[in-house]
């Protein structure tokens, strides 16, 4: 009992700090505004906020109102977000981006922030990237420079009876300016020549290695093989050299590095 007494207020004391704790971050979603504060703590502010305080920061920022109401109402918190972007240079100048995966009739949003002494973090520029039947990703890639650039996967270019055109697009940060360095195909779906039945698939993927050089894996594949086996697949790759003189890749011819033909789906695939 005298050991309940003398931890009781230890207790109280613990409780007290978790309580004050909590309601400060949680009440980032109950009342008031998100400041336009630290880039990281207006991320984070947005998966506790409430839909009408996730669009009123968005419109802050200076994105319009139709843009933020459709990205906070069509997809969940995670598909709206806020982090850093450093550009080039020796004092590799800060910005960052407001990500949004979704938007008014498909279309999602890249938009690129700026702050300073006299000013907030407030939109400077913007890429509207159109979607379909994929989710808009994005990663950020760090060049041996420290620039850091932005891979955008599954740009819709066209859809229609049959086919479908997605594309990877790179944007490096220019004089303030969102600029396209690299736009290629990573996605296409159409009927295979002569064969209607048959669907060509071709995926790309990319992966950035030491020397700036972006390789990219194409994975060529039919949908409509018979049943009980796997469709044939085509592997190809090439890489996107990039040159720091003129800030921007150039690609080297696809080669393949080897397929698989039709076989029993219980049968295992060997690598090439």
């Amino acid at each position: 009992m005298k050991l309940l007494q003398r931890l009781l207020p230890l207790f109280t004391l613990v409780a007290l700090i978790s309580s004050t704790l909590s309601a400060q971050y949680i009440g980032v979603g109950i009342t008031g505004d998100i400041p336009l504060g630290k880039l990281d703590e207006m991320d984070q502010a947005m998966d506790f906020a409430k839909p009408e305080q996730k669009i009123s920061l968005l419109k802050r920022l200076g994105i319009d109102s139709n843009t933020a109401e459709a990205a906070v109402t069509k997809r969940s918190t995670k598909d709206v977000t806020i982090q850093p972007w450093h550009s080039i240079g020796a004092s590799r100048e800060l910005y960052g981006i407001v990500w949004l995966s979704d938007g008014p009739q498909g279309v999602g949003s890249l938009h690129l922030l700026a702050s300073s002494d006299k000013q907030v973090w407030h939109v400077i520029d913007t890429a509207y990237l159109s979607t379909f039947s994929h989710t808009l990703t994005y990663e950020m890639l760090t060049l041996t420079s420290g620039e850091e650039i932005l891979l955008v996967h599954h740009i819709n270019v066209g859809h229609g009876s049959n086919m479908l055109e997605d594309k990877a697009e790179v944007f490096r940060i220019r004089q303030g300016k969102l600029q396209s360095v690299l736009s290629t195909n990573d996605y296409t779906l159409e009927p295979e020549e002569h064969l209607a039945i048959n669907m060509l698939e071709k995926t790309s993927t990319f992966l950035l290695f030491p020397g700036d050089a972006l390789e990219e894996t194409r994975i060529t594949s039919k949908e409509g093989a018979r049943e009980g086996m796997d469709t044939p697949v085509r592997v190809d790759r090439r890489l996107w050299n990039w040159s720091p003189r003129q800030h921007s890749f150039s690609a080297t011819p696809f080669h393949p590095v080897g397929k698989t033909v039709g076989r029993r789906a219980n049968e295992e695939e060997v690598s090439p």
